[in-house]
């Protein structure tokens, strides 16, 4: 499995001469990225986005990216396809099921997507205002349209209702999915704007944390009671928490801190995952902020009866990215920067190089996957039943959870 698992190749321009999938032996495809012609991969290059897993479907958002050596363009308004796919792998193509607005990289109005009982939802900010409109059935998280601009960061449900988080933050890379990260995020000098909403209503929540999510994909994650997020400490400070609301809340004072981040580590959070036992995040190092930095990951888990939260993995061997709960046992991705000799000054993309697991008593397995392409590799995990869902930039892959048992490519 180790050689043989290669989801898909780096994008062109400065990571080599273009994307080429390749079949892996040991995981199922179950959707892949469309791939331009060489001529026209600087106007029609897309990588996966925001993601959702229903019981026999999958769904992505394919959002549009200027490779390197493209002239460097600037964000425009697109429709971004929204993909529907077998998780049979038996339509790796997909099938467009609807469309949102997005934007080129420079920005953070990227749509989001949850799968439902029925089928799936999806977030985006239409027409740069204050409302986030939630499709099929064109719901507004704010329909008189006051404040400023905010576009989704997270959107998650409980089956009778669905939560929107929006932010137009004053900084950050948002686009830790983009082939080029840590390259090419936004910059924004201004106040940033957020939002928390319940649909239908609208219902403003009773809080509005300022979402920290800069560096992770996801977040909020949520459970059938309670609401889990990534926030900056009051007023805006440096600090970075994980906090609680319950979905029944009604007041700011049902909010609870679940846990501050220490800044002290010099590590960033790169995940977020919750069910009705345990809250888990991961922290690792900031690719955008410091180059060439040491890798690091911790992973940490949060009883919530005991409410008491320990540190079940801590390693300078290598990187992590993306969490995903199964138990008392987390998954994540093990990733590092590229080793690229000839990039000519641009970035050094994100590497996926393997998968890892870490139980709460601290036993770790790890497998490597192998992979020898630039930017290619899973930066997110997903579970279902026996199966992880590996997301590399520009594929979907199933795994069996049990082909980590017993293995030891990496060590903490």
């Amino acid at each position: 499995m180790r050689a043989g698992i290669a989801l898909l190749a780096a994008t062109a321009g400065c990571f080599g001469a273009g994307p080429t999938p390749s079949k892996p032996s040991d995981a199922t495809v179950l959707f892949a990225a469309p791939v331009p012609s060489t001529d026209q991969r600087c106007s029609s290059s897309v990588y996966i986005g925001a993601v959702a897993f229903g019981a026999q479907l999958g769904y992505a958002a394919l959002l549009p990216y200027s490779p390197n050596n493209c002239g460097g363009q600037s964000a425009s308004a697109t429709q971004a396809p929204i993909m529907q796919f077998d998780k049979t792998g038996a339509t790796p193509h997909g099938q467009m099921i609807g469309t949102a607005t997005a934007q080129t990289q420079g920005s953070n109005a990227l749509p989001r997507i949850v799968a439902t009982a029925t089928g799936a939802l999806w977030a985006y900010n239409a027409n740069n205002g204050s409302s986030i409109t939630v499709d099929p059935g064109g719901l507004q998280t704010n329909p008189s349209n006051p404040g400023g601009f905010v576009a989704p960061t997270g959107l998650v449900t409980d089956g009778a209702s669905v939560y929107v988080a929006g932010w137009s933050p004053p900084s950050g890379r948002a686009e830790v999915d983009n082939p080029q990260y840590p390259c090419c995020g936004p910059s924004n000098g201004s106040g940033g704007t957020y939002s928390f909403t319940r649909l239908p209503g609208p219902t403003q929540l009773a809080i509005t944390p300022h979402f920290a999510c800069e560096t992770t994909h996801d977040c909020l994650v949520s459970t059938s009671s309670s609401l889990y997020y990534l926030e900056h400490e009051d007023g805006g400070a440096n600090g970075i928490r994980v906090s609680s609301f319950p979905t029944a809340g009604t007041k700011p004072s049902d909010a609870a801190v679940i846990a501050p981040l220490d800044p002290a580590s010099g590590l960033v959070p790169v995940g977020l995952a919750a069910d009705e036992q345990r809250v888990a995040w991961a922290l690792s190092i900031d690719y955008g902020a410091v180059v060439g930095a040491s890798p690091g990951c911790q992973i940490w888990e949060y009883d919530v009866a005991a409410k008491h939260a320990d540190r079940v993995l801590s390693t300078t061997r290598f990187s992590c990215m993306g969490l995903a709960l199964d138990g008392d046992t987390a998954y994540f991705a093990i990733v590092g920067a590229a080793q690229q000799d000839d990039c000519n000054g641009c970035t050094v993309p994100i590497h996926g190089y393997g998968l890892g697991r870490v139980t709460a008593a601290g036993a770790l397995e790890a497998i490597a996957l192998g992979l020898t392409d630039l930017a290619a590799g899973p930066r997110r995990v997903y579970l279902d039943g026996d199966d992880l869902y590996a997301i590399d930039p520009l594929a979907i892959a199933r795994i069996a959870k049990a082909a980590l048992v017993g293995r030891q490519d990496f060590t903490p």
